[in-house]
């Protein structure tokens, strides 16, 4: 009995690697992502690009407890659906709220699984969740985000500033990221995962590449052996 226990807590997280999980955003910001999508995806594979079955979850609190919404395409305009989420003994199960007859899973992950793979009825339609609608990568537009830079452009960059904690994100071609950062006046970097939608430096995870470099801000990340953060 303990050993199931540990496994369904450890499936009850595994949505948070997923890109489809938009852990930290409200729904304003969830309206504007996917409006933002619909026009991308029509800009890249045209006017009669099949979004139906397109999704994306985020969590939400209410009167009714712990929620997620389901952002959903249907052609092109999105509907949303609400998962319940709901503490039952030692385990946590998730059903579609508004289908009376809908099975209950022991996880949002099961859930989409299930979903990806047997159709549900929606406006009398079957329909099976499809592709991820990505979070937006909001980081692009700051000032220590570069795309392409090279360790020596950085390495020059960070020269010039002569502070030690002046860093930047550099993103090779391969869509692989590094911070680069002074310390003690030399220049070093160090790698920064990916695992699903987390970005990852170390043993640490974080949801998104922003609050990576906020929580870096206010805390040391490489210390010298003499004690220069």
């Amino acid at each position: 009995k303990q050993a199931h226990h540990s496994h369904n807590r450890k499936l009850s997280g595994l949505h948070l690697a997923e890109p489809w999980y938009w852990g930290g955003v409200d729904g304003t910001a969830g309206n504007f992502y996917v409006s933002e999508y619909v026009k991308r995806m029509i800009n890249q594979l045209g006017p009669d690009v099949q979004l139906c079955g397109d999704f994306a979850i985020r969590p939400r609190t209410s009167a009714l407890g712990n929620t997620c919404s389901c952002f959903l395409m249907l052609r092109t305009r999105p509907r949303r659906s609400r998962f319940t989420l709901d503490m039952r003994g030692d385990f946590l199960v998730s059903f579609i709220e508004e289908y009376s007859n809908a099975p209950i899973f022991d996880s949002l992950y099961t859930l989409v699984r299930h979903y990806q793979r047997v159709p549900f009825s929606v406006e009398k339609s079957p329909l099976i969740l499809k592709r991820p609608i990505e979070e937006p990568r909001n980081f692009a537009k700051e000032s220590w985000f570069h795309y392409g830079a090279t360790f020596e452009d950085s390495e020059r960059r960070l020269r010039d500033h002569k502070v030690n904690g002046a860093f930047l994100v550099r993103e090779q071609p391969d869509n692989k990221f590094r911070l680069v950062f002074r310390c003690a006046g030399a220049v070093r970097s160090c790698k920064i995962g990916q695992d699903g939608r987390l970005w990852v430096i170390g043993k640490s995870q974080f949801e998104g590449l922003t609050q990576l470099i906020e929580y870096y801000k206010k805390r040391p990340l490489y210390v010298t052996k003499n004690n220069q953060e």
